[in-house]
């Protein structure tokens, strides 16, 4: 699977077997699980869920990255809601 595909690529480029990893499933959900293993061992850790997210160092992602992507997210979030709440819930 996919974990098996991206712990080989890291191992192979370098990063040492003993490298912390984490897996979320469900992630921000009121069910999330978060498994803490190690590079090596990532493969061999039962996930329930192919839904998840590996978030590890060499992605090389920056703040300014998920600036990009989340600053628009929050700003249309925070529109719709200001559009939406009203119509919902109007105050009388």
């Amino acid at each position: 699977g996919a974990r098996e595909r991206v712990a080989e690529r890291l191992l192979r480029a370098g990063r040492p077997a003993a490298t912390p990893v984490a897996v979320v499933e469900r992630a921000s959900t009121p069910r999330q699980a978060t498994t803490r293993t190690t590079l090596g061992e990532l493969a061999a850790t039962p996930v329930a869920s192919p839904t998840n997210t590996l978030v590890l160092g060499p992605g090389s992602y920056r703040f300014i990255d998920f600036l990009k992507v989340g600053l628009p997210l929050i700003v249309l979030s925070m529109l719709i809601a200001l559009l939406v709440v009203p119509v919902i819930f109007p105050l009388r």
